[in-house]
This record gives C-alpha cells, structure tokens and sequence, in this order.
C-alpha cells in the first residue's frame, strides 16, 4: 500500500497478538499516518493483513483459530477463521495468510503435504 509498516510489541509483554500494535509510516519522513491493532502478517501492494486474535502456537496443530483485520484503501475489513487438521495427515503448520481480492488465503503443512483454506470477508 505504497508506506512502510512497522509491528510492536510492548517491552516486557508475553508476546501475543492482542497486545501488538502495527503502525503505518510515511516512509520518506518515519511520521506515523496511522495505527492498528495486532500483528503485521503480509504486506502486499494493495493490503496489508493484521491478526488481533490468534492461536498461541504455529505448528503441530490440531486447530488454529483467527481474527484478522484486512487494510485497504477503501477501508478495513474483518475476516475470522479456523482451520482443523486433514483426517489421517498428523499436526499441521501455520505458514501464512495472504489476503486474494475478495478472500483471505490460510497456508499450511501437515503430514500430507501443503494445502490452503480461504475465508471470506466482510467491508
């Protein structure tokens, strides 16, 4: 989205995703021009994806469960989800979640291989 983003954590805080603060910063002068709630996932040209709720973990799996918020320049978005580990595939690993047009792209890697699960969002 053309600036620089920057994630925070309080000093001294355990390291969760509902104490993060992520700010946006004009990235010719460092100036903050605004400031979100939660961790900076991905950064791409036209959103950026922040998690406010999450899971504690990453790996070994059995669920991962989510609260998102999507920055765009029409404004944000609110996508929550849970993913549930494949039948017969082990724990899974959270590698990512990337933000595709209209839906927001969960990637992982169990046993069986890797695999993604979209979920929806509301304006």
């Amino acid at each position: 989205m053309g600036q620089l983003w920057v994630s925070l954590c309080p000093t001294g805080s355990v390291i969760a995703a509902s104490t993060r603060e992520t700010w946006q910063l004009n990235p010719d002068t460092g100036a903050r021009l605004n400031s979100w709630p939660g961790e900076l996932w991905t950064a791409q040209p036209d959103a950026v994806v922040l998690v406010t709720e999450r899971s504690s973990s990453f790996d070994a799996l059995d669920v991962f469960t989510f609260q998102a918020t999507i920055v765009q320049p029409a404004g944000p978005r609110a996508v929550t989800g849970q993913l549930s580990a494949r039948p017969n595939c082990g724990g899974f690993d959270v590698l990512g979640l990337r933000w595709m047009g209209e839906t927001l792209r969960l990637s992982a890697h169990d046993g069986c291989g890797l695999w993604t699960k979209t979920f929806g969002g509301a304006p």
